[in-house]
């Protein structure tokens, strides 16, 4: 391992004669008016001379809320020999990004051999962030960001529409919350149905991502900031009828209404999300997925963690470039109705949508995002 100046660069001491792999840090550096993907295209333009000739580039890929970029490019040396190397741009709070790219020579051996100790390397040193632009020593989770961050634009959008814990959507206007299923693209760029639960409200219009606690959802920001969000509903009998964009009534395939907690309750057990994204469903090389998970206790404490990996493989090797990173923290949690709360060890406490998606608990909306117990009892 080499450090200089603000980098750190990791360079296995027995890579073979003639190959390469290095896994280097950048510093971190301010964005300045330049969104992410173009900072990102600036370092990857930047850096280009000194590797070599670009013969591809794959397509940006966005995670975590688009505070983590990825893009694996392969270069030709003047020497005719090739290089693959996996850039990714990570959003830091105050303005700032970092770079770090992982550059291997196009040989699965050499991939194979050395990736793993890598990844573990970089977990160890770098200060890679999550999606809510903390360290690898911070839980995934939304917050209100102090004036020195900078959230990215779902953040801000949902910020945008929460307001003070208790000045939200009274339960007495809530007709309830239910499941529905819109197709999304998920990891790999494979389409797949995706429960989500929406918030009928007894006015007789609905909201489609219940993203925010309802005690603390401003809904006529939201009207205004998600205008497509918004729908009319009613119901005839025992069905739920939706108006689709002619005017038109039909039935709503919707599941519900589904339950909040009972005040003070506790749970056991962990509970899981999986997304991602990239473009293997096309044919591509390019796959990122992401994982969060809470565990919670009987005695009112909770552990959580995330991981976040991308692997790509490009046309012009063999090599498959993995990177990740993963972090963990906990704290108390307590629940109350539709709202789970969140205190960790660092003082911040995190305010999150808590929905029951069935009956038998096996599963919970957070924030609109669907985990499931992994124990499965």
């Amino acid at each position: 391992m080499q450090t200089g100046g603000a980098a750190t660069r990791y360079t296995p001491s027995d890579v073979p004669p003639g190959d390469v792999f290095t896994v280097t840090l950048g510093p971190s550096a301010a964005l300045g008016p330049d969104s992410l993907r173009q900072w990102l295209l600036d370092q990857i333009e930047a850096a280009g001379p000194g590797i070599g000739s670009r013969i591809s580039t794959g397509d940006i890929q966005s995670q975590l809320d688009g505070s983590l970029l990825t893009c694996v490019c392969a270069f030709r040396l003047a020497s005719g020999a090739q290089r693959v190397v996996a850039f990714s741009a990570i959003r830091q709070r105050g303005g700032q990004a970092r770079l770090a790219w992982i550059e291997s020579s196009p040989k699965r051996a050499v991939f194979q051999r050395y990736m793993k100790d890598a990844t573990r390397l970089l977990l160890a040193l770098t200060a890679t962030e999550n999606d809510n632009g903390e360290t690898a020593a911070s839980p995934p989770r939304p917050h209100t960001p102090s004036p020195a961050s900078t959230p990215s634009s779902s953040e801000l959008r949902r910020l945008s529409y929460t307001t003070t814990p208790g000045a939200g959507v009274p339960p007495s206007q809530i007709a309830g919350i239910f499941s529905h299923n819109p197709t999304q693209f998920g990891v790999g760029g494979f389409v797949y149905v995706v429960p989500e639960p929406l918030l009928a409200l007894k006015d007789g219009t609905y909201y489609e991502d219940l993203d925010v606690p309802p005690s603390a959802f401003n809904a006529a920001v939201a009207r205004r900031a998600r205008p497509k969000a918004w729908g009319w509903w009613r119901r005839t009998g025992n069905t739920y009828q939706i108006q689709n964009r002619k005017g038109a009534w039909e039935d709503a395939r919707w599941f519900g209404p589904l339950s909040g907690g009972a005040p003070g309750q506790k749970l056991s057990g962990t509970y899981s999300h999986l997304g991602g994204g990239g473009n293997t469903a096309y044919g591509g090389g390019t796959m990122i997925a992401v994982s969060r998970s809470l565990t919670f206790f009987p005695d009112g404490h909770f552990q959580g963690s995330h991981s976040a990996s991308v692997s790509s493989h490009e046309p012009t090797s063999d090599v498959g470039v993995v990177a990740g990173s993963n972090g963990a923290n906990g704290g108390t949690y307590r629940i109350d109705g539709y709202t789970l709360e969140l205190r960790f060890g660092d003082g911040t406490t995190d305010r999150r949508s808590f929905v029951f998606m069935d009956d038998t608990k096996k599963a919970l909306y957070l924030n609109g995002v669907a985990y499931l117990r992994e124990d499965g009892k």
